[in-house]
Parts: structure tokens; sequence; C-alpha cells
């Protein structure tokens, strides 16, 4: 039986060697980007609330559309709201009478994607 001789096997140190470092390089690009600091912070932005121009608003009702998953009673129970109207097919949210300090304290609540 004859053995054949032992194959050199090549190195991929270079290769680590330009690859660490661009990792690390891409992996800080990634902290620093505005959509990772945006994660980071601990205090949510508030909704804004839009008008169409086109639309005649009524004084003191909003239309709020709500983030998957959120439920119309779970936003408006601790408010103490009553919704005029819910939307399950279309997009997820609720029509309803605001005052300013209701309406104010919805759109501060992680729940709520948007307010008209």
């Amino acid at each position: 039986m004859r053995m054949r001789p032992a194959r050199k096997v090549r190195s991929n140190r270079k290769s680590l060697a330009i690859g660490l470092p661009g990792l690390l390089l891409f992996s800080a690009a990634i902290a620093m980007s505005p959509a990772a600091q945006a994660e980071t912070t601990t205090a949510p932005r508030p909704v804004e609330v839009t008008t169409t121009p086109a639309s005649k608003p009524i004084q003191g009702q909003y239309i709020v559309r709500l983030k998957p998953g959120a439920s119309a009673s779970g936003a408006v129970l601790p408010l103490g709201v009553h919704p005029l109207q819910t939307y399950k097919h279309v997009f997820n949210g609720f029509a309803a009478r605001l005052t300013p300090a209701q309406l104010n304290r919805l759109r501060f609540q992680p729940s709520v994607a948007a307010i008209e």
C-alpha cells in the first residue's frame, strides 16, 4: 500500500485579516445609523395629527389607525373613549370624538400608527 504525501493546506489568514476589520466597520456603521439610534430611544415620539387638504374635518372627531396586532379597546379604554366606529378590514383602527387632553394622550400610545 502506497501512502500519499500530506497535502499542503492553504491558509485563509489573509482573507480573515481583511474580513474581520471590514465586518467590524460594517457593524459600527449599522449601529450609528439613524434607524438603529431611533430604536434605542426610550421616550415614545408622538404621532402627528394630519388632515387631508380636500377634506372638511369635523371638529373634535378623529380617525385613528392602529399598528398591526393592536386593538381598539386597548387604545381607548385607558382614555375613557367610546369609539363611534371600529375598522378591521381596510385598516386596523377606530373613529372617535376626543377632547384635546385625550388626543394628546393617544398621540403617545405605542399602538397608534396615525391620527387624522
